[in-house]
Formats: C-alpha cells, structure tokens, sequence
C-alpha cells in the first residue's frame, strides 16, 4: 500500500524499519555511516536526494521528515533509500522493485 500525502503537505512524516532479506529480523545500522532516500516521480523527473534520521540504529528504524519541493507535484512518487555503511560499500532498499507515495492534489 503506498503512503499517502496531500500536495504541498510536509506531514506526516514517513516512518520505516529495515529487515534482513528474511523479512523478520531488523537491520542493525549501527555500523552504517549514512541512509539517503531518493525521491523521482513515476516516469518523471528525478527529485531529490535527501538524509534520513536512524531513531533506532539496532533495530534499522529510520524516519524521513519531508522537506520544501517534495510534494510539490501530485503523482506517483517513487523512492528507494541508499544505505552507505562504514566501509563505503552502498547498499540500496528494495532491490527488487521500489516503493511508492500517492501525492493528491489539494484544491488550491
């Protein structure tokens, strides 16, 4: 189910947790130096690259507040987040498909 947004809304923020590729047991990202999520829209432009906050680095939860531009065109937003861990190999979530947010549009 894709997150849902209002166009121009920065709220609420996109909360996640990463797990191991058995789905069950959480990513540790203690050893990660960086998360960034990349933002394009769904057979448009790309949009940004932004940080990500690690809440919980043992359990790989995360959060993403979203900022100005974001949400500026309604749509399909697609993303993936790009994890760099402490020996600066990358490593990109999902990897087999990427995951969505609905942007409506606002009346005005």
């Amino acid at each position: 189910m894709p997150f849902l947004l209002k166009q121009h809304d920065l709220k609420p923020r996109l909360n996640f947790q990463f797990f191991q590729p058995d789905g069950i047991t959480p990513l540790n990202l203690t050893t990660a130096t960086s998360v960034s999520i990349v933002l394009k829209m769904k057979g448009g432009a790309f949009i940004a690259k932004r940080a990500v906050t690690i809440q919980t680095p043992a359990t790989g939860v995360c959060y993403y507040d979203w900022t100005s531009g974001d949400t500026d065109n309604a749509g399909t937003l697609q993303y993936e987040f790009e994890i760099i861990w402490n020996d600066g190999d990358p490593q990109t979530v999902p990897v087999d498909t990427y995951l969505e947010a609905t942007i409506t549009a606002d009346l005005g």
